[in-house]
């Protein structure tokens, strides 16, 4: 035979030599006449072509020698041995990334030629990645894969499919097959069934007054909200809640109680909470004269393979009121009277206002007390009315509030300026008021002749002095001015007016 066989076995007790190609057989001592005897040679296929020659002689004289001899040739044909194997996970997490891995195998002699792996997965998957250039087919599941262009003997290559598990079983089979002879094809196919796991995303927000932001003794209103981000309903939602110790008057909503010696808020487990929903408590308690501090978390009976988001912290520091901050100061006339408002937005020891009044705007007396608010981080509206004022003989009355804190310290606001002149008075006027680069003093209605205008501040400080003629129209530059309010008076003829101007 060919030399270098493997695996050759010979009946009747024959030897090969595998360097020679030798088969080395047992004399068989007689062989009658018209009977003959086989001896079998059973060897492993290589991949070359093998040859065979026999011839046989005996001690008997053989008087034809010519048929003795036998000759064959067998030719080799390749021949792969392909298999699949396709692993992954028996369960997985709903929502979670879950991966399959296809490997196919050629376990047999040959290099296998144009290797067309295929795979049937569950239809309807979603975010389904294939590795090698591989495509899913939502409709049907099929995944369809490049040939492979040879895979040598005793190789092996894999391709990668991940998608995001759904509610239901996924499950899996690939085959493979090849232009080379496959003469062992019950190992081709494998199959896989992963199962799905119920998963909720947990997450809590604990929301409410910042650091800060709230006065001792005031109300404050905490909100825990629980939420399910994840694609499965979570069930017995237990959500937990940590307060700071020894606060008062705690009320729960949704029969909740909060234990004042451990600052435990025990909470009632939710039955269920379904994908994409939420639920809320709300916590009150009387801010005490310290830092609260607050912490949550959430769990459940249904996995949550994302607890990074499940807690939540809050602390609420106590608000510092500012000084009395005056956010606005008006006076106008109100028939014959005074009335003055003006609002606060927040106070800090703040005793009392007292109202000024002036004749010329320098010298003011008190007219009047207001009661402040002591403290507060609310805004407080004022009103004082100064009844009579009209009658008092002046065009222009002047106010200005003088502001107490509990210590005595005081702050002035700015004035002021009521105009309670005549009707008579009104044919001379300022326009536009408030005036930004420029206003007009319209004397058209006063008889002929030069008139002295000045231009005073609430000091009563001459700014300007004009000498201006009667009936006509004269222009102010006031761009100069800072802003403010100041009185236009006009005197001579028999007339003495006084007009409010405001710069903006």
């Amino acid at each position: 035979l060919s030399a270098g066989l493997t695996n050759v076995t010979v009946s009747g007790g024959g030897t090969y030599n595998s360097s020679t190609g030798v088969v080395t057989l047992p004399a068989i001592s007689s062989l009658a006449s018209g009977t003959n005897t086989s001896r079998t040679i059973s060897f492993t296929m290589p991949a070359s072509t093998v040859s065979g020659i026999s011839n046989v002689s005996s001690a008997t004289a053989d008087s034809n020698t010519s048929n003795n001899p036998s000759f064959i040739t067998t030719t080799s044909t390749p021949a792969a041995n392909l298999r699949t194997t396709l692993t992954g996970p028996s369960s997985a997490l709903n929502g979670s990334i879950a991966s399959y891995t296809l490997t196919i195998f050629n376990d047999g002699p040959s290099p296998a030629i144009t290797v067309q792996p295929t795979l049937q997965l569950s239809a309807g998957l979603t975010n389904v990645t294939v590795s090698g250039g591989g495509t899913y087919n939502s409709s049907t599941g099929v995944v369809t894969l490049p040939a492979i262009s040879s895979l040598a003997s005793g190789t092996n290559t894999s391709r990668t499919i991940s998608f995001t598990m759904p509610a239901s079983t996924v499950s899996g089979s690939s085959n493979v097959s090849s232009a080379t002879a496959d003469p062992n094809t019950s190992n081709n196919p494998s199959f896989i069934t992963t199962t799905s796991t119920p998963a909720a995303d947990l997450r809590t927000t604990l929301t409410g007054p910042s650091a800060g932001s709230a006065l001792a003794g005031s109300t404050v209103s905490y909100t825990l909200t629980i939420f399910n981000d994840g694609p499965s309903p979570a069930i017995t939602v237990r959500p937990t809640l940590q307060l700071s110790t020894g606060l008062t008057n705690v009320t729960v909503s949704g029969g909740g109680t909060y234990t004042s010696s451990t600052g435990v808020v025990t909470l009632p487990a939710i039955s269920s909470l379904a994908s994409g929903t939420n639920t809320s408590k709300t916590i009150t308690f009387t801010m005490p004269a310290s830092t609260v501090s607050g912490s949550s978390n959430v769990s459940s009976d249904t996995a949550d393979p994302n607890t990074s988001n499940s807690a939540s912290a809050l602390t609420t520091g106590l608000q510092k009121p500012l000084p009395v901050e005056l956010v606005g100061f008006e006076a106008a006339a109100e028939k014959s009277d005074a009335l003055l408002r003006w609002t606060t937005a927040s106070e800090l020891h703040n005793d009392r206002f007292e109202v000024e009044r002036s004749f010329d705007g320098r010298t003011f007396e008190r007219v009047g007390t207001v009661r402040g608010q002591g403290t507060s981080a609310r805004p407080t509206d004022y009103r004082f009315t100064d009844p009579g004022a009209a009658r008092l003989g002046a065009a222009l009355v002047y106010y200005r509030l003088r502001q107490f804190d509990i210590d005595g310290a005081t702050s002035m606001s700015p004035v002021r300026v009521i105009n309670f002149s005549r009707p008579d008075d009104a044919d001379v006027v300022l326009y536009p008021n408030p005036a930004l680069g420029q206003t007009s003093l319209d004397l058209r209605q006063l008889p002929a002749g030069t008139y002295q205008v000045r231009l005073l501040d609430l000091q009563g400080r001459t700014v300007s002095t004009y000498g201006l003629e009667g009936a006509r129209m004269h222009s102010l530059r006031v761009e100069h001015l800072p802003q403010g309010h100041y009185v236009v008076r006009v005197v001579g003829g028999g007339v003495s007016l006084a007009l409010p101007l405001i710069r903006n």
